[in-house]
C-alpha cells in the first residue's frame, strides 16, 4: 500500500488493487505520513488481540447460524447476514466468547 501510495496512486486505487476499501487503506498511509514508513510498518502499541478466531468460537456461531431465528426468539424465519451478526455480537460475551463481541461479521 505505502509503495503504491508513493508512486502517486490514490486510495481508491490502492484500495481496489488490494481488494479491500478506503478506510482501511487510510490508516497506514496516515502513519507513514505522520511518524515515517517504519512507525508504518509496525503494529501501534495497544493492538495485542488474538489474531484468529478460536474453534470453539467457530463452533458457537454454528449454533445459531444452523438454527432458525426464532429459535432464538426473533420474528424471522430465516436469518440475514447482519441480524445474525447482530444477535451473535449481543450473545457473545454472555457465552464466553469475547473475542466475537467485537467482532465485525460481514457488516
Amino acid at each position: 500500500m505505502l509503495l503504491a501510495y508513493s508512486r502517486g496512486e490514490t486510495i481508491s486505487s490502492i484500495a481496489r488493487n488490494e481488494k479491500t476499501n478506503g478506510p482501511a487503506v487510510e490508516p497506514c498511509v496516515a502513519k507513514a505520513l505522520s511518524g515515517g514508513i517504519m512507525t508504518a510498518l509496525r503494529d501501534s502499541a495497544g493492538l495485542e488481540r488474538p489474531t484468529e478466531i478460536t474453534d470453539g468460537d467457530k463452533a458457537w456461531v454454528l449454533d445459531p447460524a444452523c438454527s432458525k431465528p426464532s429459535d432464538h426468539g426473533y420474528a424471522a424465519g430465516r436469518w440475514t447476514i447482519s441480524r445474525l451478526a447482530e444477535h451473535i455480537r449481543k450473545q457473545a460475551v454472555d457465552n464466553g466468547h469475547l473475542f466475537l463481541a467485537g467482532r465485525v461479521l460481514y457488516d
